[in-house]
Order: C-alpha cells, then sequence, then structure tokens
C-alpha cells in the first residue's frame, strides 16, 4: 500500500484485503480471511487529520504528548523503532467480550500514527507483526 498525499507505504499479508474508513484513508484497516468465525489478522494504520491530538507540535517528548491527550492506556512495554522513529508501545488486556491487542504510537512529519493489531480470534504472530511494523516507511 502507498499514500501519496502523506508519503508512506506499507507491505501487508498477500491474503489480505485493505478498507479505508469512510474513504477518507485516515484508518486504514488490514483485514486477513476469515478463520473460525473471526478475521485475522486485523490490523488498524491510523493517521486522522481531524483530531488535534493526532498533529504533534515538533520538539515535543511522545510519551508526555500522549499522557497530555489521554492516549496513554494499556500496559506499556518496550518501545520500538517504526519508520526510523521511536514507537510507544501500549498493551490492552481485555475481557471476555473483547480481544487483546498491542498498539504501537510513532510521531513522523508533525503528525501522529499508531499502528493496532487486533489479537482476533485471541491470535497473535509476531514474527508478521514484527515484519509489518518494519515495512513501514516514509519518502
Amino acid at each position: 500500500y502507498e499514500n501519496e498525499k502523506l508519503g508512506y507505504r506499507f507491505h501487508f499479508p498477500p491474503d489480505a484485503i485493505l478498507v479505508s474508513a469512510d474513504g477518507s484513508n485516515q484508518t486504514i484497516t488490514i483485514q486477513g480471511p476469515l478463520v473460525d468465525d473471526d478475521y485475522w489478522p486485523m490490523i488498524f494504520f491510523n493517521h486522522p487529520d481531524n483530531l488535534p491530538e493526532y498533529l504533534v507540535p515538533d520538539g515535543v517528548d511522545l510519551e508526555d504528548w500522549l499522557n497530555q491527550q489521554n492516549l496513554m492506556m494499556g500496559e506499556r512495554l518496550e518501545e520500538r523503532a517504526v519508520a526510523g522513529e521511536t514507537a510507544i508501545h501500549l498493551r490492552q488486556v481485555t475481557g471476555e467480550q473483547a480481544f487483546p491487542s498491542d498498539q504501537f504510537f510513532f510521531a513522523k512529519n508533525g503528525r501522529l500514527f499508531s499502528v493496532v493489531f487486533l489479537h482476533t480470534g485471541d491470535l497473535e504472530d509476531w514474527d508478521l507483526y514484527d515484519q509489518f511494523l518494519d515495512s513501514i516507511q516514509f519518502e
């Protein structure tokens, strides 16, 4: 997938499809095939331009910014590089009615990006997730 407007691209699994929320390309959903009544994998790549919390001023500390915007929800895990930037990793553990997820926040060119891996069917594949995160590139 390539977003010419924001200058990024990423690779996704060949058996998955891409769905854009409202046709706006502000949230891209990577939806894998149906596995035991759930689509897997489910990956969300978010970068809304109409939410102030997603417009990050230059020079701010990302963790401080996320705290100020009330976006630091979940267990804080080890940071990771995404597209050459430090990404904050948060894990949401949920109850019986919702799947757990992992979210990575990173800022690039004044915009906040987040990648969410929803562990549908309680399936996790960190080789796939790491491949996806490693494939994100900006021009």
